[in-house]
């Protein structure tokens, strides 16, 4: 399919892709970072254990397209799209891998035993694993 690419709103090339090649042009062209947001705290049971979870949402949701989240597999990680949430050393805290919408980037969160003291920041990565892109926040701090 012919696609019109531009850069810096200038006519760069007209180019015959496929549709993952679009894809990859339109991501590159247009890196977006997601702009994540920390928006509270509730607290919770769960397991017999009561538990704090800590409430992320990522303000630009709508600047990644739904495609981004499409199944890819099945079994336990089948979004093309994975959310990592770090601490601000970089250590996994936790961890979406079946997200099926952009708009499921505004319920992110993450959970720690009432008493334990969470991170003092957290930022996220979303990893497409078609296009092999990573997108990565800020960090927002939580206290």
């Amino acid at each position: 399919m012919k696609r019109w690419l531009f850069a810096s709103g200038i006519l760069s090339v007209v180019l015959t892709l496929g549709e993952a090649d679009v894809a990859y042009a339109q991501a590159v062209a247009r890196p977006t970072e997601p702009a994540l947001q920390f928006t509270g705290t509730e607290t919770y049971q769960a397991n017999r254990q009561v538990l704090t979870r800590y409430k992320l949402a990522v303000a630009n949701w709508q600047a990644f397209p739904d495609q981004m989240f499409e199944r890819i597999g099945n079994g336990a990680n089948p979004s093309r799209t994975h959310v990592t949430i770090r601490d601000e050393n970089g250590k996994t805290v936790y961890e979406f891998t079946a997200l099926g919408r952009a708009q499921d980037l505004t319920g992110l969160w993450f959970a720690t035993k009432v008493g334990e003291k969470p991170p003092r920041a957290v930022y996220i990565e979303l990893y497409d694993r078609v296009l092999k892109i990573r997108y990565t926040s800020t960090p927002v701090r939580l206290r």
